[in-house]
This record gives structure tokens, sequence and C-alpha cells, in this order.
């Protein structure tokens, strides 16, 4: 496989954050009920710079884990490099 350099930072990772933030709100990322994905998604608080780029941080509690997510959120930026954003229903899990 060759390897693909992803940036963790709110330049390089802004778009697809956008995308799936959407998706999430629509009920589009389907991860069928699974409870560690969903309590990783509600720790997530989204942060927005001057420049309208926005990133996943955890909230308040810094205890709470979001590795997951952020893990996510690297696949789809890598995944949609030559390709267009994913579809509708896209499946996680």
């Amino acid at each position: 496989y060759e390897m693909v350099n992803i940036p963790q930072n709110m330049k390089a990772l802004s778009p697809i954050t956008k995308e799936v933030e959407i998706k999430v709100k629509n009920g589009e990322v389907i991860h069928d009920g699974d409870t560690f994905l969903a309590w990783q998604l509600s720790n997530c608080e989204v942060y927005t710079d001057l420049n309208e780029n926005i990133k996943v941080r955890k909230g308040r509690d810094r205890a709470c884990k979001i590795d997951a997510i952020i893990a996510f959120l690297m696949a789809m930026t890598r995944a949609n490099i030559n390709k267009p954003v994913f579809e509708p229903g896209f499946y996680f899990g």
C-alpha cells in the first residue's frame, strides 16, 4: 500500500469534517447503534476558526475520547483524495 500523509490540522481535515458533520446531523452515518461510537460522537464538539475552518475536539471533560472519530475523518480524507465525497447512507461500523 502507498502511504499518504494526512496532517491532523484544521486545513487538512476541515473539508471532510464539514461533510461528515452534515451527514451525522442528517442521520446518514450509520453505526448500527454501536455504543462505543455513539459515545465518542457525543464527546465531540466542533470548533470554528476565523477562516471558517472547522475541527472536532473534545468537550470539557478531557477524559472523554474521540480517537475513533478522528481516525474516521482521516480515513474519509484518504478515501476521498481521488474520489467524490462519500455517498449518502455511508456505513460506519
